[in-house]
């Protein structure tokens, strides 16, 4: 950043010393480093999105991307909307609140959850 140079990407390879999980990736694999000076959030959000957008276009030109932005949820959104800060968005499988129809249901096992 010093020397003039804003901002470099580089595809690197990462090593983590820890158990893999079943809900995340192995422990060796490459990552896109993204250095970037004087930039904000919606700058690098635009960087990655495009980045990956092209990825897809250049590996599988047969496949066509569903939307032309990537959806974007704040953890809050994500947690309270699908309950998982990672949700899988190609099914729309959200939370429904239905406190309201339920509070005066007779089946006691609904009565009783929506009052406590």
């Amino acid at each position: 950043m010093v020397a003039g140079v804003d901002k470099y990407f580089q595809i690197a390879p990462c090593f983590r010393d820890e158990d893999p999980r079943a809900d995340r990736h192995s422990c060796e694999f490459y990552q896109i480093d993204c250095e970037m000076s004087f930039v904000h959030q919606e700058d690098v959000l635009e960087i990655a999105e495009n980045f990956a957008k092209e990825l897809v276009t250049d590996l599988c030109p047969e496949r066509k991307l569903l939307t032309p932005t990537f959806a974007r949820l704040t953890h809050r959104e994500a947690v309270g909307k699908y309950g998982s800060d990672k949700p899988d968005l190609r099914f729309d499988c959200h939370f429904e609140d239905f406190s309201e129809t339920f509070q005066s249901s007779d089946f006691s096992v609904f009565r009783g959850a929506v009052e406590k």
